[in-house]
């Protein structure tokens, strides 16, 4: 249907705080089948690279997901993985942060991204979530620790991309729901999904410039659409 609408990409969203949907040869433990309808299964490395391949007979190549270093309560499966703050994690639900301090991280993290590139065949583009950052404050707080550095948490991703040989100019990122103005993240693309370029902190941040690659899917959010009629959908696409 896809290949119908002439479309030509597909964003995969593989990982959130509900679920690690993959089973990854180089970390199995990461693999978290999300609760929804008693479901306990996840993707494995055969089934997306049958996916992708596909696809691309459709002419569609399809963009991976890995969401860090928020909504990452899913990578809970290796322990100390993520911050242990069982209150807001019980109140909120979601945007828990992955603990940067963990020894384990950076090598798990490389793991990860070099293999879910070989998987989706060195993907055209490569989405690294990194939204909502300053969601998990209350987590931090409740621990007693002091929220951890983003750019060294940044710094060290900018590495991991050089390592496995990926152009950082290839990498996406959510925009920020609150700018942090001295923030060097990985990444040269901004994904847009809760405003258009040109509205509030992005005029601040880049008042004349606007040659910078972004992709935008403002106003088009499916996950809560029960709420939500065709016209009102309508009316946000055509925005």
């Amino acid at each position: 249907v896809l290949s119908i609408m002439n479309f030509n990409y597909l964003h995969f969203r593989l990982t959130d705080d509900q679920t690690f949907n993959v089973k990854l040869k180089s970390q199995p433990l990461l693999a978290y089948p999300t609760t929804l309808e008693n479901n306990t299964k996840v993707y494995s490395p055969e089934e997306l690279r049958h996916i992708v391949k596909y696809a691309k007979g459709k002419g569609i190549d399809v963009i991976p997901e890995i969401n860090v270093p928020g909504h990452s309560a899913s990578w809970g499966g290796i322990p100390d993985l993520i911050l242990q703050c069982p209150e807001f994690i019980c109140k909120k639900g979601y945007g828990v942060p992955l603990n940067v301090s963990h020894p384990k991280l950076r090598p798990i993290l490389k793991d990860v991204l070099k293999e879910v590139i070989d998987i989706f065949d060195n993907p055209p583009f490569l989405h690294l979530g990194g939204d909502e950052v300053n969601m998990a404050s209350p987590c931090f707080s409740e621990i007693g620790a002091k929220m951890f550095d983003y750019n060294e948490f940044e710094s060290t991703l900018k590495t991991i991309l050089k390592e496995i040989q990926y152009d950082e100019s290839k990498v996406i990122r959510w925009e920020m729901s609150e700018t942090l103005w001295n923030l060097d993240r990985a990444g040269d693309i901004t994904h847009f999904w809760l405003r258009q370029p040109g509205q509030r902190d992005w005029v601040k941040n880049n008042p004349k410039n606007y040659s910078a690659p972004i992709i935008t899917s403002a106003r088009l959010y499916f996950d809560t659409n029960q709420e939500d009629s065709a016209y009102d959908v309508y009316g946000r696409t055509k925005q």
